[in-house]
């Protein structure tokens, strides 16, 4: 049996425990790894990943079990998403957004939830966290105007949430994010791009579109803490800090990905003034062995994190401005980490790497692409906890 026909086969329970979904992603990772080339090259999530995701109850992760999801917790999701990272980077990235954007949607109104699930309670919903465009009061809602780029998924989804300032006159601009249906939104073809080529991040654009009150929501509410009608597990989360590991989850897995295949790289190259393989050289033996450790170091600081807030959020625990600004710092340093790994094996890995089809190749492009992601800015970030250690207050935003 096929991996992708296993992890359906697998799928049994309706709230499967987060080993079994680690289980799935792990058999789904080779099959992901074949079709690497393939999404890049459709520059989108490729239907039969969406498909296998869905089958294996992966996109259900973090949304609520009242309306169709597993309701499980964010370590459960990052874990998942590093194991699928080790296949497919840009597979990775869309899942990883997109189990987040549905759990984001418990934070508005009930009607909103009930018009966005579909009958079997599956939901895609890719979301955009930056305010753009323009918002017009209109009986009963709002008008929708403007253009709102990185809309990862947008191709998978079902649903949007788009992120646009009040239009009400405040001295601090109060961002409101609105639910808009798929089919009313036009995309613009424009993800051209050095890496995570696959996300299908592409620009989307309204015009004039309607969006009933019910289907509104303040974005402070979702950044402060969103409710989950079914139970605590993400009850008061604060949401930067689990965006930043939502960001940050892929990154080990390609990391650990890049350590495979110098390994087998340096197994067998060698060139005229090599008087063996290249494996049989101390430093490649030295420079695999760093790698290796410093991919799992990472993986470790980013499940530590993620089992940390898990756990605090399971007691019902205030996370305090201490930990959001430490979270996302540490998440910054897990990037860092293995933006660095990467880097290093593939200037050791000779001129072959240059080529398209090396696997080193991609796996760099993918890392340097996820690590220019401002919510794992390091100088923000260490500036933030520095000032908290000191008992400063830290400067927003992405606390």
């Amino acid at each position: 049996m096929a991996p992708a026909d296993a992890a359906r086969a697998r799928l049994a329970s309706p709230v499967p425990v987060r080993a079994e979904l680690v289980a799935r992603a792990r058999a789904l990772a080779p099959v992901l790894m074949e079709r690497a080339e393939r999404t890049e090259r459709n520059r989108s999530l490729l239907p039969e990943t969406a498909d296998d995701f869905r089958a294996a109850g992966l996109w259900r992760m973090l949304q609520p079990r009242d309306w169709g999801g597993f309701g499980l917790d964010v370590a459960t999701h990052v874990e998942v998403v590093a194991e699928i990272a080790r296949g497919c980077a840009s597979s990775a990235w869309v899942l990883s957004l997109v189990s987040q954007q549905n759990f984001l949607a418990s934070a508005f109104p009930e009607e909103a939830r009930r018009e966005i699930c579909g009958g079997d309670g599956h939901l895609v919903l890719a979301l955009t966290m930056g305010p753009a465009g323009r918002a017009e009061p209109a009986p009963g809602g709002y008008r929708l105007q403007g253009r709102w780029p990185y809309v990862s998924g947008i191709d998978q989804c079902t649903w949007v949430a788009l992120t646009s300032f009040n239009p009400e006159r405040s001295e601090v601009p109060k961002p409101l994010s609105f639910l808009v249906p798929k089919e009313s939104c036009t995309t613009i073809d424009d993800w051209h791009v050095l890496g995570l080529r696959g996300t299908g991040s592409k620009t989307v654009v309204l015009d004039g579109v309607f969006v009933p009150e019910h289907r509104t929501v303040s974005f402070a509410k979702l950044a402060r803490d969103t409710p989950v009608p079914e139970g605590p597990t993400l009850a008061g989360v604060p949401i930067v800090s689990l965006f930043a590991m939502v960001v940050a989850a892929a990154a080990p897995g390609i990391a650990r990905a890049a350590v495979a295949a110098f390994e087998e790289r340096i197994k067998t190259r060698r060139n005229a003034f090599m008087t063996a393989v290249q494996a049989q050289y101390s430093d490649a033996q030295v420079g695999l062995a760093q790698a290796a450790a410093r991919a799992e170091a990472a993986y470790l600081m980013l499940m530590a994190d993620a089992e940390d807030i898990s756990r605090r959020i399971a007691a019902g625990e205030h996370i305090d401005v201490r930990c959001r600004t430490r979270y996302r710092l540490n998440m910054a340093e897990v990037l860092r980490i293995c933006s660095e790994t990467v880097t290093a094996l593939f200037l050791s890995a000779g001129t072959g790497a240059v080529f398209d089809s090396s696997l080193l190749q991609r796996h760099l492009r993918d890392m340097l692409t996820l690590r220019s992601h401002v919510a794992v800015e390091p100088g923000s970030s260490a500036e933030n906890f520095g000032r908290v250690l000191l008992d400063l207050p830290p400067n927003p935003p992405f606390i």
